[in-house]
């Protein structure tokens, strides 16, 4: 008797549904409401005059600076202490390309962030093989070594007298006004908030991650250590010169104090601290961090009293912030979010209250210092 097996062929598996790649967030109540908000707060400056849209310019290139720290310190836990001598080679780049070779402005932005990537590869080859504290003893000195050479250079800084750089002229669109020339940076830096939250759920993102949490077990898991932090390294000394291209534009006259000792030691520390404030993990982070010490230093400008306590309000929530909120600023605007999202009415009218007192407060001290 002839006994025939049937071949049963396996079904296949089923494939995964895979996220689809920068699918916007559920359009509920909330998105929309924040949408709205955020939309009305970033074009605010284009009706309040050119002293605003110069701030909100400000703002803007500070942030473009900041998302570097965020790439190199919070994302992969170096802590870089000189991201103003890459945005000083952005600025003097800038200054030769647009205004003396005659440049395109993009032209000019893609050299400088170039040129970023032999240092970054100098600087990263030696220090990424050290760790915390002294992987940023590391980087303050190369930053004050270029500061005592590169930028101590009469050729490319100008001397004394520095170099003026011209604001771009994009075909039949003059950028050359405050307004114009702030619309361009907040494009740019919200087209480079879109790339750094991007890469950090890339796969070389996740790497990062891992470098942060714990390098011997992510080196167990076979990560790279050193090639992933060199390249965050890299990507961040890229966005800084970026940075400094915007910032050499805003200014239109720059010189090469502030990117050598003492200055630029001091400003790579105040803006790992804006940034922290702000929420060191966060690509928006820097945007808050810089928009609550501009906007403070502007409007109480007249007020030279209260510029000292302004630093000193700025010290105590550093200190603050690393205690109670280590995810910064934009770790307790999602904390609360979340929290109106849960019980709209209750949790919405509570954070409305703190929303109206914060801004009283803020326009009584404005008064008493008229």
């Amino acid at each position: 008797m002839n006994t025939k097996v049937m071949a049963v062929k396996p079904a296949k598996p089923a494939k995964p549904e895979l996220p689809i790649p920068g699918r916007l967030p559920p359009a509920n109540g909330t998105t929309i409401l924040a949408a709205i908000t955020l939309g009305l707060i970033a074009i605010g400056p284009l009706f309040l005059g050119d002293f605003a849209s110069f701030v909100g310019a400000r703002i803007a290139v500070t942030a473009i600076v900041g998302l570097s720290i965020v790439v190199v310190t919070g994302y992969t836990g170096q802590l870089s202490l000189m991201p103003y001598t890459f945005v000083g080679l952005g600025v003097f780049v800038a200054a030769h390309a647009i205004t003396s070779w005659d440049w395109p402005f993009w032209f000019a932005a893609m050299l400088a962030a170039a040129l970023s990537v032999p240092l970054s590869l100098l600087v990263g080859l030696v220090s990424v093989r050290l760790r915390g504290f002294y992987f940023a003893i590391a980087t303050l000195t190369f930053a004050s070594a270029m500061g005592a050479t590169l930028f101590s250079w009469d050729f490319f800084t100008g001397g004394q007298k520095g170099l003026q750089v011209d604001r771009p002229v994009l075909g039949p669109i003059d950028l050359t006004s405050d307004r114009a020339f702030y619309l361009l940076t907040l494009v740019t830096v919200l087209a480079l908030v879109w790339m750094v939250m991007g890469l950090r759920e890339s796969r070389i993102g996740r790497a990062m991650t891992s470098v942060r949490e714990n390098e011997i077990a992510a080196a167990t898991m076979g990560v790279n250590v050193m090639k992933t932090k060199l390249v965050a390294f890299v990507v961040s000394g890229m966005i800084a010169t970026v940075g400094g291209v915007f910032q050499g534009m805003l200014l239109q006259q720059v010189t090469r104090t502030p990117y050598q000792t003492p200055f630029v030691e001091t400003l790579g520390v105040t803006l790992v601290i804006l940034v922290v404030v702000g929420g060191m993990r966060s690509a928006w982070g820097p945007f808050i961090g810089a928009a609550l010490i501009y906007v403070q230093l502007e409007v109480f400008r007249t007020a030279l009293f209260l510029q000292y306590f302004i630093a000193a309000i700025t010290a105590a929530a550093f200190i603050f912030v690393l205690l109670k909120l280590p995810g910064g600023v934009a770790g307790l605007i999602k904390h609360e979010a979340a929290q109106v999202r849960a019980a709209p009415l209750k949790n919405g009218i509570r954070v409305a209250i703190i929303i109206l007192a914060n801004v009283a407060v803020f326009y009584l001290i404005w008064e008493l210092s008229q």
